[in-house]
């Protein structure tokens, strides 16, 4: 009988210090962040262009996450339309799916599992920006993690309207 206790109290506490710690204390930033249909690359128009991007939590638990933008200083020109001119900085708007402004101050809570649906729309080129391109990142940061736990690159290729 003291053996079987034995055993049952070693089982115990190997439950007790070895797995549950690991599932209580562990940070599960499980995050997709990607744009509809993986549409990454637009060309503007004289009314900009609009990106629908699906933020989806992965993870075993409830998260809230800030969305954030930055600018990119590297090109993100392709073959078909090359520029060697540094990216564009297009005036930039993040809208939920109500088209209502969301800033990196707002927080997005996603239960484990759910996705949220937003928009990202840039606007119009400049005419001394025509030909260039302008490459936008988008992040998605976890409060439960206090990183970065996905983001994505938009590519906006900025044609001359006139040589359509």
């Amino acid at each position: 009988m003291y053996k079987k206790i034995s055993s049952a109290l070693i089982m115990l506490l190997f439950f007790a210090l070895f797995i549950t710690p690991s599932k209580l204390f562990s940070q599960n930033c499980n995050v997709d962040l990607k744009v509809e249909k993986n549409r990454n690359f637009k060309s503007a128009d004289e009314n900009g262009v609009v990106f629908d991007l699906v933020l989806t939590n992965n993870s075993a638990q409830k998260d809230q996450f800030s969305i954030s933008q930055n600018f990119l200083k590297l090109s993100c020109s392709s073959e078909i339309h090359k520029s060697t001119s540094a990216n564009v900085i297009l005036t930039t708007e993040i809208l939920d799916g109500n088209s209502k402004s969301i800033s990196e101050e707002d927080f997005i809570v996603l239960n484990a599992g759910q996705s949220y649906k937003f928009k990202v729309k840039l606007g119009a080129a400049e005419k001394n920006d025509y030909q260039k391109w302008s490459c936008l990142e988008i992040k998605a940061t976890s409060q439960n993690c206090k990183t970065v736990a996905s983001s994505t690159t938009l590519s906006i290729f900025l044609p001359d309207p006139l040589e359509e």
